[in-house]
């Protein structure tokens, strides 16, 4: 199998466990009922997909980059060219910018995610700086990324020595 047909399939094996494990860990009890033909108030009749934000790289999802607020509001954060923050709420979506990258070939890798009693999130990630010339990462930072009513707080963590 060619490699970037793998690498498609694995990235969509990880999007669907991130909103399995989201839905999940969800409580469906507060749902609103909605009818259904087949009398089933859980499964719509037919399903639509839509580009949210069509980005040309996703990096690093997993099953801690989703999770449901106390106010039924659905959060994904993910990286790539910039650390994303995306919320379906009241029937829309909307994504914001977490952190943008300094230059082109900065990367924001391998993040995850919770959310606070408040419903904030709270997120860990690696932001890699390759070598300009576009070579492996050699500088790797821990950033640590708090939403707060004024927006994001981005603070850089320490790492053990040999990282």
């Amino acid at each position: 199998m060619p490699a970037h047909i793998r690498t498609l399939l694995v990235l969509l094996a990880t999007v669907l466990a991130a909103l399995s494990a989201a839905v999940r860990a969800a409580d469906l009890s507060r749902l609103p009922p909605r009818a259904a033909p087949s009398g089933d108030p859980f499964y719509p009749a037919a399903w639509t997909t839509a580009c949210i934000d069509c980005v040309n790289h996703l990096e690093g999802l997993s099953n801690r980059t989703a999770a449901l607020a106390p106010d039924g509001a659905l959060h994904v954060i993910y990286g790539g060219e910039a650390l994303h923050h995306l919320v379906y709420r009241g029937g829309a979506w909307s994504i914001a910018a977490v952190e943008t990258a300094a230059h082109p070939l900065d990367m924001f890798l391998s993040p995850v995610m919770a959310l606070d009693g408040s419903g904030r999130v709270h997120a860990v990630y690696v932001s890699a700086v390759p070598d300009r010339a576009g070579a492996t990462p050699v500088n790797l930072v821990l950033r640590y990324a708090r939403q707060t009513a004024a927006g994001w707080q981005i603070e850089t963590l320490p790492l053990a020595p040999g990282y």
